[in-house]
């Protein structure tokens, strides 16, 4: 079972990706996204051509896998076949 501080680390890293799609204001750019994660790794993981449609979307996603990488969690994003 994860420590208290693991606990808050996983909310903290929730919440971060709960904002970045949210800041999106409108529900008809909200992708229907799904989450799984692995001891440490999160995988995020988008519809079909979501990344390619959204540049704007890609790169607020791409910073995020970046920051998160900073303070060693690991942030993997999942289009379709392929996995970043």
């Amino acid at each position: 079972m994860p420590s208290r501080r693991g606990w808050l680390e996983h909310l903290c890293r929730l919440l971060r990706l709960a904002i970045l799609f949210a800041s999106r204001r409108r529900d008809d750019l909200l992708p229907a996204i799904q989450l799984t994660a692995q001891d440490e790794q999160l995988t995020l993981i988008l519809p079909g051509n979501w990344l390619d449609e959204h540049p704007l979307g890609r790169e607020m996603v791409d910073q995020e896998c970046q920051w998160q990488s900073y303070v060693h969690w690991i942030l993997r994003v999942a289009s379709g076949d392929t996995l970043k």
